[in-house]
C-alpha cells in the first residue's frame, strides 16, 4: 500500500466511523435468520439437518464468493465494490420474508446475502486504512472490524424483541431487513461527497484484471500472515461452538437439568463473546503503539493459555471456567484487525483485493473444519480427559499462529 500523508482524519470522523457505522447498520441483517429458526422449522417443516444447511449457505456463500468477488475491488473503485456488497446484503434479507417459502428459496437468497457480505467486509476494510498511516491504521480497522462483531451480536437481541412484539416472524425479519437497509442510501450519499471518497489508487477505475492471483502465497510474508489469520479464525470458530457445549457439560456436574444447563450456557457465552466489540479495538490501538507482531504474539500466547486450561478445568468450581471463559471471550477477537491491517500493507500494489479474498477464503475453511477436529478429538478420548484434549489441541492451534506472527518481523517496517 503507497504512504500516505503524514496527517490521518480522526478517528471519529466519517473516513473512519462512517463507514464502520454503515457496515455496522447492514450487519443488523446477519442473525436474522437464527434468531426466527423455530418459527420458520416449524412452518416449513425442515428437518434439523436443513434448519442447519440455511444457516450455513450463508457461510458458504461467504466463502465460495470471496476467491470470485473480493479480487474485484483491485479493478474497480473500491466504494462502489463497498455498494455493491451492501446492496447484495441488504436485499435477500427483504426479500426473504416476502419470498422465500422453503429450503432452496430460502437458500438461495441467503447464499446471495453472505456473497454480499464478504464483498462489503474487504472492501469496507480497505476503505477505511486506505485514510490512515501505520501508527493509527490498526486502530481504525479495528473500530470497523469491533462494531462489524457489534452489527452481529446487536442482530440477535433486536430480532428476538421483534419476534416478541410482532404477529409473525415474517413481519419481524422484514422490519429489521428494513432498518439495515438505510445503509444502503447512507453508502449513496458518502460515495457522492469528494472529500470521503478513497486515494485516487482506489477510487479511479484502473486496467487491472481483478482476477485472484493464487501466486501470491508463494509471497513468505502473505503466506505467513494468511496462516496466522486462518488460525486466529479457527480459534474464534472452535470457540463459539464448544465453549457453551463446555459450560452446559458443567452445569449438568454441578446437577442442572439438562434443558435449563443449554440455556444458561448459551446465555452465558454470548455475554462472554460480547466482549469482543470492544476488545477488538483495545487490540488495534495496542498494537499501533506496540507494534503489530508484539501486540498478536503476546494475545495468542494469553489465548494458548486459557484454552490449554479450559478444558482440565471441568470437575473445577464453575467460577474458574467462567472467569476464564470471560478473558478467553475478550482474548478471541482482540487480534483481528492486526491481521487484516497487516496483510493490506503487505499486499503488492493492486494486489489488495486478491489477498483479502485468499485471507477470507483460507480463513473461512480453517475456521469451518477445525470445530469438527475439535469433535473428533471429544468423540474418540476417554470421558476424563476429552475436554481437556479438544481445548489443549486448540491453545497449540495458537502457539502456532505465533511462529507466524513472529516470522513476519522481518518484514514489517520498523516500528510497526
Amino acid at each position: 500500500m503507497p504512504s500516505l500523508p503524514p496527517t490521518s482524519p480522526s478517528l471519529l470522523s466519517p473516513h473512519c466511523l462512517g463507514w464502520s457505522l454503515l457496515f455496522f447498520l447492514a450487519g443488523l441483517t446477519f442473525s436474522q435468520y437464527v434468531a426466527s429458526v423455530p418459527f420458520i422449522q416449524a412452518e416449513w417443516g425442515l428437518s434439523s439437518v436443513q434448519a442447519s444447511l440455511l444457516f450455513s449457505i450463508y457461510l458458504a456463500g461467504y466463502a465460495v464468493s470471496s476467491l470470485i468477488f473480493v479480487p474485484l475491488s483491485d479493478r474497480f473503485p473500491v466504494q462502489i465494490t463497498f455498494l455493491a456488497g451492501i446492496i447484495t446484503m441488504c436485499v435477500p434479507s427483504l426479500l426473504f420474508p416476502l419470498l422465500a417459502k422453503g429450503f432452496w428459496s430460502g437458500a438461495i437468497l441467503r447464499f446471495i446475502a453472505g456473497a454480499g457480505q464478504v464483498i462489503s467486509y474487504t472492501s469496507g476494510i480497505q476503505l477505511v486504512a486506505a485514510r490512515f498511516d501505520p501508527k493509527l491504521r490498526t486502530t481504525a480497522v479495528s473500530i470497523f472490524v469491533g462494531l462489524a462483531y457489534g452489527g452481529s451480536t446487536v442482530s440477535y437481541v433486536v430480532m428476538g424483541l421483534l419476534l416478541q412484539s410482532t404477529s409473525e416472524w415474517r413481519d419481524a425479519y422484514l422490519l429489521l431487513a428494513g432498518i439495515s437497509s438505510i445503509s444502503v442510501l447512507g453508502t449513496m450519499v458518502f460515495i457522492r461527497i469528494p472529500s470521503l471518497r478513497p486515494p485516487d489508487h482506489l477510487s479511479a477505475p484502473s486496467r487491472r484484471t481483478g482476477r485472484l492471483d493464487f501466486r501470491l502465497l508463494r509471497k513468505r510474508p502473505v503466506m505467513l500472515a494468511v496462516l496466522g489469520y486462518a488460525i486466529h479464525t479457527a480459534d474464534l470458530y472452535v470457540v463459539r461452538m464448544w465453549l457453551p457445549l463446555l459450560l452446559g457439560a458443567l452445569f449438568i456436574r454441578q446437577g442442572v437439568d439438562a434443558s435449563t444447563a443449554a440455556a444458561q450456557a448459551s446465555t452465558l457465552a454470548g455475554t462472554m463473546f460480547m466482549l469482543g466489540t470492544v476488545s477488538v479495538m483495545i487490540g488495534g490501538w495496542m498494537s499501533d503503539r506496540w507494534g503489530r507482531v508484539q501486540t498478536a504474539v503476546c494475545i495468542l500466547l494469553l489465548s494458548a493459555g486459557c484454552s490449554g486450561s479450559l478444558g482440565w478445568l471441568i470437575d473445577a468450581p464453575a467460577i474458574f471456567i467462567i472467569a476464564i471463559g470471560y478473558l478467553y471471550g475478550y482474548l478471541g477477537a482482540s487480534d483481528s484487525a492486526i491481521y487484516s491491517t497487516t496483510l493490506i500493507e503487505l499486499a503488492p500494489e493492486g494486489k489488495v483485493g486478491s489477498v483479502q479474498a485468499l485471507q477470507s477464503f483460507l480463513g473461512f475453511s480453517a475456521g469451518a473444519a477445525m470445530p469438527v477436529v475439535f469433535g473428533l478429538l471429544i468423540d474418540i478420548m476417554p470421558s476424563s480427559v476429552k475436554w481437556g484434549s479438544g481445548f489443549t489441541f486448540n491453545g497449540l492451534l495458537s502457539v502456532a499462529a505465533v511462529y507466524c506472527m513472529v516470522g513476519l518481523r522481518k518484514y514489517l517496517k520498523p516500528g510497526v
